[in-house]
């Protein structure tokens, strides 16, 4: 695998990530959206928590990978080239 397919990869996977860490985030929105219906039911004098995948799972989604300014360099010089066609 050449450098350039290895960067192509890592903006792909930042872009639709794919693995263990994104499969357990998907557990984590079904546990907070099965909890928060469950605690919706409960009578309370306060309006409980909502609770987010994060708060079982804390895996930033948005979280930045390391790429170095090269790598950076040439996913930037991708997206202005798919953006002209």
């Amino acid at each position: 695998m050449s450098s350039a397919e290895f960067t192509e990869w890592q903006a792909y996977l930042t872009v639709e990530p794919q693995g263990y860490d994104i499969d357990t985030w998907r557990w984590g929105m079904l546990v907070a959206h099965i909890t928060n219906a469950v605690r919706s039911t409960i009578a309370t004098k306060r309006k409980p928590k909502v609770f987010k995948p994060s708060d079982f799972y804390p895996f930033a989604k948005d979280e930045k990978t390391d790429l170095t300014p090269e790598q950076r360099a040439y996913i930037e010089s991708k997206r202005k080239r798919r953006k002209k066609k």
